[in-house]
């Protein structure tokens, strides 16, 4: 197979994957639908220092950033941005936009990082630095009908959020040409499920909770294999590599601590 038999990881079986993706430094426990439980937002910002980061975030992302029934953002990345800013001695101001103009934002330096970037090992991605991983969520391969090789999404329309992470794990398997290009991962289910496109390319927990929001329009579709692993990191705005190594030793420290 030409993506290697360390990739081909089936996810039929959806209460066994869960298990398997990430874990977020234990911060929260991963649940498998957005109906189940919300995180309730344990940690809050300080906000008593006389420095402050500054975040730029999508806040459509369940379970990672999302708003709650109240309108409150939150979400597993709140959580764990809210930590490292305390931990930091910091305010935290966080400021809710698109994918795109978080990236934008932090490029500018009208932000002083993002979440969450995909985690490359590079010092410095397209004027991003990353932090220590803080979690991995494969990129899953979701359909109607069963997929059990990598070597036939050549022959698919592969649905992609644009700009997404996952247009870099697509382009790096030669499947850019396959790739139909949408504005959110919602959208790219909503033509899945009306036949537009054969397939969508996901982080897998993301797919579960769209599903389970598209209620009866969801029925059918399902992850079956994971075209690539996947870590995500916070990124920070070049220059400021002082900044960024700090963010990375508060996460290796509530990586060690269990918090």
């Amino acid at each position: 197979h030409i993506f290697g038999e360390n990739t081909m990881k089936f996810y039929r079986h959806r209460k066994a994957a869960v298990l398997l993706i990430c874990a977020f430094i234990g911060i929260f426990a991963l649940t498998s639908c957005r109906s189940a439980s919300a995180p309730e937002l344990t940690v809050q910002a300080k906000n008593s220092f006389e420095k402050t980061l500054r975040v730029a975030t999508d806040d459509d992302y369940w379970p990672y950033v999302y708003h709650d029934a109240n309108g409150q953002l939150t979400g597993h990345d709140i959580e764990l941005i809210t930590l490292v800013a305390n931990r930091l001695n910091m305010n935290l101001e966080i400021y809710p936009m698109t994918w795109e103009e978080s990236l934008l934002a932090v490029r500018n330096h009208e932000a002083d990082a993002v979440l969450t970037c995909e985690y490359t090992g590079k010092e410095v991605d397209d004027g991003i630095i990353p932090t220590s991983p803080v979690k991995s969520d494969d990129f899953v391969v979701f359909s109607k009908n069963n997929i059990s090789s990598a070597d036939t999404l050549f022959e698919k329309r592969i649905g992609v959020m644009k700009n997404g992470n996952v247009v870099k794990s697509v382009t790096e398997h030669g499947l850019e040409d396959a790739c139909i290009y949408y504005d959110s991962n919602r959208e790219a289910f909503d033509a899945l499920a009306k036949d537009e496109c054969d397939c969508v390319i996901v982080r897998y927990i993301i797919g579960l909770g769209i599903i389970d929001e598209m209620g009866a329009a969801g029925s059918g579709i399902d992850g079956y294999i994971s075209l690539s692993d996947s870590r995500s990191c916070i990124g920070v705005a070049q220059g400021n590599e002082k900044l960024a190594d700090e963010i990375s030793t508060v996460i290796n420290g509530l990586r060690a601590d269990g918090t």
